[in-house]
């Protein structure tokens, strides 16, 4: 017994309209009607289901098929229009030199700009908590010689009081820098200009990438000093610096007098980045 409306009944409007667009229009026409066919012959042995799903598994044959046409028809307009483009260079070249060139330069240009606003931007954006740091500044609105002013220089008991009187105020650390000191170890000495005077607090609120560290406690006394990979490059080759001996020395008169002291490295941290405010390579206790 043949079913009459079997033999009417169409597949899925949505899959046939997706099958129809990718089936080359040269075959189409009789590629549709075998699959139509095919999917009532189902129909008819199996039920809807199952016509369903062979109709839906042929999506992935007439996908591959189609994806396989459009490469090449890619490939051939490719290839046409990189001949008409060295056709026309050829034909025209000093006006393609002008043009090439221009382009060029600009590009080059544009990219330039667009590392230097990011550099420019990404300042200090790599501490963790980037958006919660601040730096407290002194203001002068009657300077001598400067007018109004701003420095980056406040009284060293600041910071506690900070601490004390505003709870909104987490974590205070007080930074002070020492250039021109003369450091050594062993028989190599050389004059470093990133040595900073620094509470405990600053491993808290700046991000470091410490890469070996005696513990947790960095300044375990006024004799601890944290350095940086460079610095530990310079001064110690591929030795372990942990627990080794820095020798801080200042010809100029500071605190007093000349000023000489041996320091016990304690940590070593991944060098700063360039687009840092305050790039350090050794760093040691404020209490010292």
């Amino acid at each position: 017994m043949i079913n009459k409306k079997s033999n009417t009944v169409k597949p899925p409007l949505l899959l046939s309209w997706l099958i129809e667009k990718m089936i080359d229009p040269q075959i189409r026409d009789q590629a549709m009607g075998d699959l139509e066919e095919q999917y009532r012959m189902i129909l008819r042995d199996t039920g809807r289901l199952s016509a369903n799903l062979n109709f839906l598994l042929q999506i992935k044959a007439v996908f591959s098929s189609y994806m396989s046409r459009l490469f090449i028809r890619s490939i051939a307009m490719f290839s046409n229009y990189l001949k008409v483009s060295l056709r026309n260079i050829s034909n025209n070249k000093y006006y393609s030199i002008i043009n090439i060139s221009g382009l060029g330069i600009g590009l080059a240009v544009f990219l330039m700009m667009f590392l230097y606003v990011k550099h420019e931007l990404g300042y200090d954006r790599y501490h963790e908590n980037a958006d919660r740091i601040y730096r407290v500044v002194s203001y002068m609105p009657d300077n001598t010689y400067l007018g109004k002013s701003y420095f980056a220089v406040t009284p060293s008991p600041l910071a506690e009081a900070l601490i004390n009187d505003y709870p909104e105020i987490e974590l205070a650390a007080r930074i002070n820098d020492w250039n021109e000191l003369q450091v050594s170890s062993g028989n190599k000495r050389s004059f470093e200009e990133r040595c900073f005077f620094a509470d405990s607090n600053i491993f808290n609120i700046f991000h470091f990438s410490f890469i070996r560290k005696q513990s947790d406690t960095l300044f375990n006394d006024s004799n601890s000093i944290v350095i940086s990979e460079g610095a530990a490059n310079k001064y110690f080759g591929e030795d372990d610096p942990i627990g080794k001996e820095l020798v801080l020395k200042n010809e100029q008169k500071l605190l007093g007098d000349r000023y000489e002291r041996s320091f016990i490295i304690t940590g070593i941290f991944e060098n700063m980045p360039e687009n840092s405010h305050v790039r350090m390579d050794l760093i040691i206790p404020m209490e010292t």
